[in-house]
C-alpha cells in the first residue's frame, strides 16, 4: 500500500458505516433501526451514538404497548368477551400513537372500528396487502409506512390475526418522524430507516420514501 494511500485512509475517520440495533417485539420478534451515513468526523459518531440510543427507547416505547394492547385485545376477542369494547376505548385513550383500532371478519368486512371515525364499519379491506398477509401468515404483521386519507399523516398498520378474524391497529408515526427530523445532527449524510426484522419498511426520515397509496401500504 503506498503512502498515499494510508493518508487516505487515515483522512477518512468512517467512510461509510452501518448500524443495526435490534429491539425485542414479543411474539414480532425484532424491529431494526438501519443507519447508513457517511462520517468523517470522531465528534459526529459520538453525537449520532447517542441519539441512536435516544431513537432506539423511543421506537421501543412506540412498539411495545401497542403490540401488548393488540395481543390482548385479540385474546379477549377469541373468548368472545364483554370487555372488548371497553378495552379498545381505553386503549384509545391511553396511548396517542393509536388512532384507530379495527376489527375485522375472516371475510375481511370490519365489524367494528373504535375512532373518531366509526364509518369504516362494514368496509372489504380483503383487498389490502396487509390483511391478505397478516391472513395467509397467521402472524402479527406490521405494514410499511403510508400516508392515511383519513389523519393526513404517515401511519402505519399493526395487525394481529386469530381465528376469528383479525385485529387492526392504525399507528401514528407523527411524534417519531418529527423526533428523526429534529434530533438529526447532518440530514445530508445520515439517513435512517426503521424496518421489522424481516426487513419490511415502516419509515425513514426520507419523506419520498413515506408511501402515498392507501389501499396497497404494505
Amino acid at each position: 500500500m503506498t503512502s498515499i494511500n494510508k493518508q487516505s485512509i487515515n483522512r477518512v475517520f468512517v467512510k461509510f458505516v452501518f448500524i443495526a440495533i435490534t429491539v425485542p417485539l414479543l411474539t414480532l420478534g425484532t424491529a431494526e433501526l438501519i443507519i447508513s451515513s457517511i462520517i468523517l468526523k470522531k465528534e459526529l459518531k459520538d453525537s449520532n451514538g447517542r441519539y441512536i440510543e435516544m431513537l432506539s427507547e423511543r421506537v421501543e416505547n412506540s412498539v411495545f404497548n401497542p403490540l401488548r394492547a393488540a395481543n390482548t385485545l385479540s385474546s379477549l376477542l377469541l373468548v368472545k368477551s364483554e370487555g372488548v369494547e371497553l378495552f379498545a376505548n381505553n386503549i384509545l385513550n391511553n396511548y396517542q400513537q393509536i388512532l384507530e383500532i379495527k376489527l375485522v371478519d375472516n371475510n375481511g368486512i370490519i365489524t367494528n372500528s373504535y375512532s373518531l371515525d366509526e364509518s369504516a364499519i362494514g368496509i372489504d379491506i380483503s383487498g389490502y396487502d396487509y390483511y391478505k398477509i397478516a391472513k395467509d401468515s397467521h402472524n402479527v404483521y406490521w405494514s410499511s409506512s403510508f400516508l392515511s386519507y383519513t389523519w393526513r399523516i404517515p401511519v402505519l398498520a399493526l395487525v394481529v390475526p386469530n381465528d376469528n378474524g383479525m385485529v387492526v391497529f392504525i399507528l401514528s408515526l407523527k411524534e417519531l418522524t418529527s423526533f428523526l427530523d429534529s434530533n438529526i445532527i447532518d440530514k445530508n449524510k445520515l439517513n435512517i430507516t426503521i424496518t421489522d426484522q424481516k426487513g419490511v419498511y415502516i419509515t425513514s426520515n426520507n419523506k419520498s420514501k413515506v408511501l402515498l397509496r392507501e389501499n396497497n401500504p404494505s
